[in-house]
């Protein structure tokens, strides 16, 4: 990764209670980076994960800091069942054998977090600092995962890191939220015949269940049917790398009190899906979700909680819904348009970077039948 050596130092940490008061000082006020941010994912205690924290130096001088997350790669981290015979064998084998261990830069839990900063304005210069970071913090790990590199450094990965695969199809959707719609009326009235008649349809079987906002001691309260239901989902999927665990909403709940809202459906009394999305004055950012997968069959409860999210989002006066990477066609049916976002790959041991390039190319294809969806008027 590079062939000049570059004039810098390069500090390493593993907790925020041992970074220097330099780190806080650096970074502009209420940065995701500061070190009372970082410590809420330390005391969450989420398995399988550990960090790093890097302050590179130049001349004395902190110039850039990176947030690294560390991750041990466990079988529960890919479904197996998806797999080939001889394939979920050599997981098996992989995994026992080696142990990877995988170095995610860039935020597991989130993608509207930054966690690489330098107050240089040149963009290849940024990149070189990135890249000695890197470099430097790769020698110990099986793979690296780069996770939403902005798109000016990420020309630069593309043309002078080979060795880092881009991600094909990494794609999340969204939808703009036009200025004159003053309810969920206004988008129903903005569809096609055809659309229209699906979403009266759907909401129809949404019509007994309860669908309320939760405060931060009602997520307390609810953590372990939020946690189940979450597991439904993420269980669901091929490849979960990180797992939360059943503080991970109580804690972000009561942290981000006002930002992150987070509301549940309740059939009768009992919780059978929940929904979460950090409100900003212009973005609807969805987060997580889960629900009853018998359930979702009797009250389409995916597509209505898709449905709730442009509803509330118009009632926060919105501009735009952000419903994330999964499930490309179904977002694409409710009006979602793609953004392609910039994520890389970096895998050391060939046998495991072609088993997993595969479980890669089946998971994100070429393209589908949700590019032909064009649903509004």
């Amino acid at each position: 990764m590079g062939r000049k050596k570059e004039n810098f130092k390069l500090k390493v940490f593993k907790k925020t209670d041992d970074l220097p008061a330099e780190w806080d000082d650096f970074l502009p006020e209420n940065h995701f980076l500061k070190s009372n941010s970082l410590n809420l994912y330390e005391e969450m205690q989420l398995p399988n994960l550990s960090f790093q924290y890097a302050m590179l130096i130049e001349n004395n001088t902190p110039v850039a800091l990176g947030y690294f997350q560390k991750l041990k790669i466990v079988g529960q981290h890919l479904d197996s069942s998806r797999m080939t015979c001889w394939q979920s064998v050599l997981l098996e084998w992989l995994l026992k054998l080696i142990q990877p261990k995988l170095l995610i830069s860039g935020h597991l839990f989130r993608h509207d977090i930054q966690s690489f900063y330098s107050k240089t304005e040149d963009a290849f210069q940024t990149f070189k600092q990135y890249q000695y970071i890197l470099k430097s913090l790769c020698k110990k790990y099986h793979a690296a995962l780069l996770k939403d590199v902005p798109e000016h450094v990420s020309t630069y990965f593309s043309n002078f890191e080979p060795q880092f695969l881009q991600l094909r199809n990494d794609i999340s959707m969204l939808m703009e939220i036009p200025a004159e719609w003053g309810n969920i009326d206004d988008y129903e009235h903005a569809l096609k015949h055809k659309y229209a008649q699906r979403y009266r349809k759907l909401t129809r079987s949404f019509g007994s269940i309860k669908f309320t906002e939760l405060d931060a001691a009602s997520v307390s309260k609810y953590k372990n049917e939020i946690f189940e239901l979450y597991k439904q989902v993420s269980l669901n999927q091929q490849v979960r790398l990180g797992m939360l665990n059943r503080n991970f909403m109580p804690f972000l709940k009561n942290k981000y009190p006002d930002d992150l809202k987070i509301w549940a459906c309740f059939e009768n009394e009992k919780m059978i899906a929940f929904a979460s999305a950090w409100v900003r004055p212009e973005e609807f950012d969805m987060f997580y979700i889960g629900f009853d997968y018998e359930k979702n069959k009797d009250f389409q409860l995916y597509f209505n909680i898709l449905f709730q999210s442009i509803n509330q989002a118009i009632a926060h006066g919105c501009r735009r819904v952000i419903l994330g990477r999964t499930a490309l066609e179904a977002k694409a049916r409710i009006g979602c348009k793609p953004k392609y976002l910039h994520t890389f790959l970096l895998i050391k041991n060939r046998l495991i970077r072609s088993l997993v390039l595969r479980v890669q190319n089946d998971v994100q294809g070429g393209g589908g039948a949700w590019e032909e969806r064009h649903p509004f008027k």
